[in-house]
């Protein structure tokens, strides 16, 4: 029997020892806020994507300047071999005969190209000789205008210092969402505890009176009452709980950290607390400036509409190619080779050449006016945008002033739930009321501290977002 016991125990303790391994957390892992804006600044997706569009642009830009570097190349010739034959018989006359042609040409962004070209002949032979000719090529009219390449380096070059910029911003705004979303959910930790203390307390009350009741020392009535109050903190809690996870799920998602995390045995936690929220200062409404200055300021600012006048400068700079191209084009050339058979005697010559387009179909006054069509259209989205802009000004001026009121009536609130509790306190201290009522006051104390902090720090996100949005900087402080 004691055998039997034995078989039957021994793998039922390594079957539960698997699961508790399993089923126990790996590691934990902590997260500062400094962590995570460091995390942010480089993972985030809307930093991620911006950066990857810098990435391909700086590529785009060195495919485009590769037109202005030298270029080299030899042609070689295949060797010929031309024996003498006689008689079907090969004699020892062997004829070698191989060409080579070496050339370099350059490039330059105000149209100028320069080309070389140098032949040698007969390299494997005694009478080896070479001949080189140098051409010059220069538009004179229109000039730059022709030379696409040119514009299309300007064009990237203006889309890469633009995206850069709004690379700067961008991070700016994911340090004051990071901001939020991590004392945001730190103060979703704190009432996860409260309502994990509330639900203890509750449990406790109820678990007390079934003892009661069982020994009919309190009424049906009362055992019911503090069975409601335990379900009802135990929603609370779970609601809590689900919260919690939630804005830490966001939290982690936003920086860039796989949520899936969450779902392994990695246990995640916030290492910090809420003492540099609660010492922070907020802003003083005091030191805003005017309406005007503000709409002023924010028109000269935005990328959204440096962005637009962007694209207008393009589509006009398109339109004054097409108008090239329409009228009359002049083109130079200047070539300079030795004459040939001679190492003395050369020749060079300068050539211009005219060409005026006399008709191509309408082609050419059709993309004028479908360009025409195109800065028309965006010089109305300027306007709307400008439009817009100023409409999110003030939109952002009445959550400035709303976030405020919060704040303000739950600085409010807070200093009549600490009068409540002094009041609560004395009248323990004269035995009026249960050490059970004060620690629920005492609850409620800090749970309103909490909702002030929350109210606080919206407040502050607010003036940080209004200071993003007109002078492109947070200021942020934290």
């Amino acid at each position: 029997m004691k055998r039997f016991y034995s078989c039957v125990l021994k793998p039922t303790l390594i079957i539960l020892c698997f699961l508790l391994v399993i089923s126990a957390p790996i590691f934990a892992t902590n997260f500062t806020l400094e962590k995570l804006l460091e995390i942010a600044v480089i993972e985030s997706t809307p930093i991620s994507s911006i950066q990857k569009n810098i990435d391909n642009l700086k590529i785009d830009l060195n495919i485009l300047t590769t037109i202005y570097q030298p270029k080299f190349s030899i042609i070689s010739e295949p060797l010929k071999i031309s024996p003498e034959v006689t008689h079907s018989v090969v004699t020892d006359q062997i004829e070698y005969d191989s060409n080579a042609t070496l050339s370099a040409s350059m490039k330059f962004k105000f149209g100028l190209q320069a080309n070389t070209n140098v032949t040698l002949n007969n390299l494997l032979n005694d009478n080896r000789d070479y001949n080189y000719s140098f051409t010059l090529k220069y538009p004179i009219l229109p000039g730059l205008k022709t030379d696409f390449t040119n514009i299309q380096i300007v064009n990237k070059t203006r889309d890469l210092l633009f995206a850069q910029q709004e690379l700067d911003v961008k991070k700016s705004e994911v340090e004051i969402q990071v901001v939020k979303k991590f004392y945001s959910t730190l103060i979703l930790q704190e009432k996860l505890n409260l309502s994990e203390s509330s639900l203890k307390d509750a449990s406790d009350d109820f678990n007390l009176y079934q003892t009661l009741f069982s020994k009919a020392d309190t009424t049906q009535t009362e055992l019911l009452q503090k069975e409601i109050n335990y379900n009802t903190n135990l929603v609370s809690y779970e609601r809590s709980k689900q919260q919690y996870q939630n804005s830490l799920i966001d939290l982690l998602s936003y920086v860039g950290i796989d949520e899936n995390v969450l779902d392994t045995n990695i246990e995640i936690a916030l290492e910090d607390s809420l003492e540099q929220l609660e010492k922070s200062e907020v802003f003083n409404m005091n030191e805003l400036a005017s309406v005007e200055e503000l709409r002023t300021t924010v028109l000269s600012n935005s990328l959204i509409l440096r962005e637009a006048m962007l694209n207008l400068e393009k589509a006009k700079e398109e339109l004054d190619r097409l108008k090239y191209n329409k009228g009359l084009s002049l083109d130079s050339q200047f070539d300079y080779r030795p004459v040939q058979n001679s190492k003395e005697e050369y020749n060079w010559a300068l050539s211009i050449n005219a060409s005026y387009p006399l008709g191509d179909g309408g082609k050419n006054k059709l993309d004028m006016e479908k360009q025409q069509l195109q800065i028309t259209d965006l010089e109305s989205k300027i306007k709307d945008t400008e439009i817009t802009i100023l409409s999110q000004l003030e939109d952002k001026l009445i959550n400035l002033k709303i976030s405020y009121l919060n704040n303000q009536t739950a600085k409010l609130r807070l200093e009549k739930v600490n009068l409540d509790y002094k009041l609560k306190l004395e009248q323990f201290q004269q035995g009026m009321v249960s050490l059970s009522e004060l620690d629920s006051n005492q609850r409620l104390v800090k749970n309103q501290e909490l909702e002030y902090l929350q109210a606080k720090l919206d407040y502050q996100v607010v003036c940080w977002d209004l200071n993003q949005f007109v002078y492109l900087r947070s200021n942020l402080e934290y």
